[in-house]
């Protein structure tokens, strides 16, 4: 691997630092990757050593909603299935504290924006609307 700020035809782009030999890498679709560095040169005994990447599928999610059913309710409610990312999830609705809850019941009619984050802070938002009867 040659350091290089431009992509190389797969589209990665590899950049190693030279103060410290991190080899930071971008564009890289999911899945699992193995990197091997060598070290060598005149004078110096070979090193070889490897390096695994893993990058995960963006967080994306399901949101079912059900709309409230009379006029001046609160019986609306959203039931949240995310998926990608790690796998470890948390949401807020309305910027209320992140929770493991997926489910929420008992809501007027209105808008809901809904974020879900995971271990590694990777976020994905959507705004979802709950109807009232007036708005059916």
């Amino acid at each position: 691997i040659a350091s290089s700020a431009s992509p190389a035809p797969d589209g990665v782009t590899y950049q190693i630092n030279p103060a410290n030999g991190a080899l930071s890498l971008t564009g890289l679709l999911a899945g699992t990757y193995t990197y091997y560095l060598e070290v060598s040169g005149p004078g110096i005994c070979t090193v070889v050593q490897q390096g695994e990447v893993t990058v995960f599928p963006p967080i994306t999610a399901a949101i079912a909603t059900e709309n409230i059913t009379c006029f001046g309710d609160s019986d609306g409610s959203l039931s949240i299935v995310p998926s990608g990312g790690n796998g470890v999830y948390e949401v807020s609705v309305n910027g209320s504290p992140f929770t493991s809850n997926l489910s929420y019941t008992n809501l007027p009619a209105g808008n809901y924006q809904i974020s879900i984050r995971n271990s590694l802070s990777c976020t994905f938002t959507q705004t979802v609307q709950l109807l009232g009867e007036e708005d059916l």
